[in-house]
Formats: C-alpha cells, sequence, structure tokens
C-alpha cells in the first residue's frame, strides 16, 4: 500500500512538473530580458505577482507551489534579475534562491533630460522613475547642493555610474550633482572665472549639447549664442523649443515656434529659465571658454558639420543654395 502510495505521489510530481514546465513556456515567444528587483523581506506572494506583471511567469499558484514544495518559499533573496518569459519556472526558483545582483553599472549620455534619465533609472531597476521626478524638484535638497533652480536640470552630470539597487533617488541625485561640481572646478578658466554665471554657463552649455554634433564645433556655436546675446538677438534655437515638446522632432515646423513658452528663444530673447539638458564636459568647456568669432548665425551642412555666417543675408543664401 505505501509502494503504491509513493508511486501515486511520484507520478503527481512528474505531471506537475512537466505541467509547470508547459505552463510557463506555453506561448511565451517573448525572449527579451526583463528586469526584476526583489527587495528585502518580500513574500514570495510579492514575488510571484513582480513576475507575472513582468510577464516572466504566467501562472502566481504554480510559481508559490513549488517554492514550497522545494523549501525556497522564505529563502527568496534580494537583487535585480534578469530573466525572459522562456525562462523555465525551475530556474527562476533556483535563481531567486541564489541572489541577485546589488548593483549595476548605469552610463548617462550627454544631453539627457530628467525624464530620460528618470526612465533609464526605472529600466535598470535603481528607483522609481516617478519619485526621482519628483526628487529633482526638491528645493530643498537642491538649495544643500547649492543649486538656485527649481529643478537639477543641467546639474545631474552625465557619466558613469555604479549604483546600489535600490537606490533612494536622493542619493542619486546628490552623486550626480557631486560629480558636476567636481568637473565644474576642474574646467574653470581663471582668466573669465565670474564674468559669467553658474546658470548661465550650464544653460548655454546645455543648448551646445543639444545643437553641437562635432566637437570641434562647440567653441564656436557657444560664439554664436554670445554673440547674439550681445546684440540683444533672441538665441533661436531649436534645441530650447523641441525641450517643450512632447515628442522628438528631426525638424521643427514654423507653428512649434511660435509656441508660447519661456523656454522658446526664437519669442523670448536671453536665456531658457533652466538649463535643457545635462550638458558633458566639452559642452562647458566651449561655454566657458568660446571662439572668439563674429558669427551670428548657423545652420546644419553636409555630415553633421553647420554652416556659420555673420549676417542675416549670407545666412538666407546658404539656405538658398543648400535647397
Amino acid at each position: 500500500m505505501n509502494k503504491n502510495r509513493f508511486k501515486l505521489v511520484f507520478l503527481i510530481l512528474l505531471i506537475s512538473v512537466f505541467s509547470a514546465l508547459r505552463c510557463n513556456n506555453q506561448t511565451r515567444l517573448d525572449t527579451e530580458k526583463k528586469v526584476i528587483i526583489i527587495n528585502h523581506h518580500e513574500t514570495a506572494v510579492t514575488v510571484a505577482t513582480k513576475l507575472k506583471d513582468s510577464g516572466i511567469i504566467n501562472d502566481t499558484k504554480t510559481f508559490l507551489f513549488w517554492t514550497r514544495i522545494f523549501g525556497y518559499d522564505k529563502k527568496i533573496k534580494s537583487g535585480r534579475y534578469h530573466f525572459t518569459s522562456k525562462t523555465n519556472i525551475f530556474t527562476i526558483i533556483k535563481t531567486l534562491n541564489q541572489g541577485g545582483e546589488d548593483k549595476v553599472l548605469v552610463t548617462i549620455p550627454e544631453g539627457y533630460r530628467i525624464k530620460e534619465i528618470a526612465k533609464l533609472l526605472a529600466t535598470e531597476g535603481i528607483c522609481s522613475e516617478k519619485e526621482f521626478i519628483k526628487a529633482c524638484a526638491d528645493t530643498t535638497l537642491l538649495r544643500s547642493l547649492n543649486i538656485d533652480n527649481p529643478i537639477a536640470e543641467g546639474f545631474l552630470f552625465p557619466d558613469s555610474y555604479d549604483f546600489p539597487i535600490p537606490s533612494e533617488p536622493k542619493e542619486i541625485i546628490e552623486r550626480m550633482v557631486k560629480q558636476f561640481w567636481q568637473i565644474y572646478q576642474e574646467i574653470q578658466n581663471p582668466k573669465t572665472k565670474g564674468q559669467k554665471s553658474i546658470d548661465s554657463i550650464v544653460t548655454i552649455a546645455s543648448i551646445i549639447e543639444k545643437e553641437a554634433k562635432l566637437e570641434n564645433e562647440r567653441p564656436i556655436i557657444a560664439s554664436v549664442f554670445y554673440n547674439r546675446m550681445k546684440y540683444n538677438m533672441p538665441l533661436q534655437s531649436c534645441a530650447t523649443v523641441e525641450y517643450i515638446l512632447p515628442n522628438h522632432k528631426e525638424q521643427l515646423s514654423i507653428e512649434d515656434t511660435k509656441i508660447p513658452s519661456p523656454f522658446n528663444t526664437y519669442l523670448h530673447r536671453g536665456l531658457p529659465p533652466t538649463p535643457i539638458c545635462s550638458p558633458g564636459k566639452a559642452a562647458q568647456l566651449a561655454a566657458i571658454n568660446p571662439a572668439k568669432t563674429k558669427y551670428l548665425y548657423f545652420a546644419i551642412d553636409k555630415n553633421d558639420s553647420h554652416h556659420f555666417s555673420t549676417s542675416f543675408a549670407a545666412h538666407q543664401q546658404f539656405l538658398k543654395e543648400k535647397k
């Protein structure tokens, strides 16, 4: 009798294993790796829900059944994990028992905006996208970091960082701003120190970052903007208008340049209220040490280069010939 019972239990387990494997791979063609973050002291039920919501498993009950059978329901470790929807359930359970990554190396590209940085951090499982954006507008935090602007835009230095998983948005911002100030102090020009405010330098640098395609043109583009401000001309930077658009556009329309916003430098003279992205070191250097030119206009030319003009007539002539 005991022998028959053992055979029956074994058969049930065998069928369950087959069902679990079939259930987790059936009609699941998505092989893209998905990131899931398991926090300390999260229950197996919470983990199962996360896995299902992420599309990694189909059925929470099957996952919970096998974690209990193997005694892993109380041994799931925190960390950052990578799974695909084709990963079988037993591999998932075993991996969760071994532990995930506790840090991740993430690179913030030059020219990224707060919203883009927030999305990248959330995708990597470092912090909440919404909470990061909210923290970037925490004026108490910003004042403690010597930022007078209402948001941290422009002061989150683009670089590679190894962040713990998870990280508090405040700690991420503090680290990125600290890196910004370190770089800024390194590249200051003693001869021109104090001639331009930090806010104006960072704002100009952020516009240069978005406008320039070639490294050697950054100081020249900087000179155009400084020259235009010298003659009280609007900057007319497409990058500042794009900042207020919901989606990226390769080319602005006439209607776009008429959007009522303090960031629209076609309508308003001077600089926008805040930087429009996180400028890198090269863009900051260009803003601090612009080339000495008389250029007042530039337009995109071949191979990502720009054509520079000293007069509106010359600028228009170039645009006409370009057509």
